[in-house]
């Protein structure tokens, strides 16, 4: 909306008139609230050295993530701390969205490995079911949006995702071939 995003930023989400950045894994990772111009301001919370991995969703108004040791944790959007909901499994999201219909949250597994789609519980943080996303690749993103599950992968693929059996269904390739590592949906 014509406001610059700051650099090392991986994925961000419009929340209470303002953002909630999330800058990807590494010694600086961690979430940071701004407002609509993208002014800072909170502090950078690490919920642990490696920050949060390329996911924030919002479920029933709160807003959730996996840090990258696991936990599924919920983030209070004025000051980017987070509190533990449950312990999901260890290991790198790729993405994390919330499906208030079927009551689960959906977290993608990453790292340079194909991908898998995880059902998680959403009161608990347990994995409910694992299944390998097919054909076989490197997811780095999910949102839910009008009842469709999308994915952005490695070489800047953008496909739906078959919540279901795990099955993708290309709709189109970015330009510059990158991970697309964040996908929003659009306000009016």
């Amino acid at each position: 909306p014509g406001v610059s995003i700051p650099n090392g930023v991986t994925e961000f989400i419009e929340y209470n008139g303002g953002y909630l950045l999330s800058y990807g894994g590494g010694a600086g990772g961690g979430i940071q609230p701004t407002d609509s111009a993208m002014n800072i301001t909170g502090s950078i919370n690490m919920p642990d050295p490696w920050g949060v991995y390329n996911g924030i969703a919002s479920m029933n108004g709160t807003l959730i993530t996996v840090v990258h040791t696991g936990e599924l944790a919920s983030i209070d959007s004025m000051t980017g701390n987070w509190s533990n909901i449950g312990y999901t499994v260890g290991g790198i999201k790729g993405g994390v969205e919330y499906n208030a219909g079927a009551d689960l949250v959906y977290a993608i597994t990453s790292g340079g490995q194909p991908s898998s789609l995880l059902h998680i519980d959403p009161a608990t943080g347990s994995v409910t079911s694992s299944t390998p996303v097919s054909p076989a690749t490197v997811l780095g993103s999910l949102r839910y949006s009008g009842g469709v599950l999308y994915a952005g992968g490695k070489n800047g693929g953008l496909y739906t995702l078959n919540p279901a059996t795990g099955v993708l269904t290309s709709i189109g390739t970015m330009p510059a071939g990158q991970m697309i590592s964040g996908i929003a949906n659009k306000q009016n």
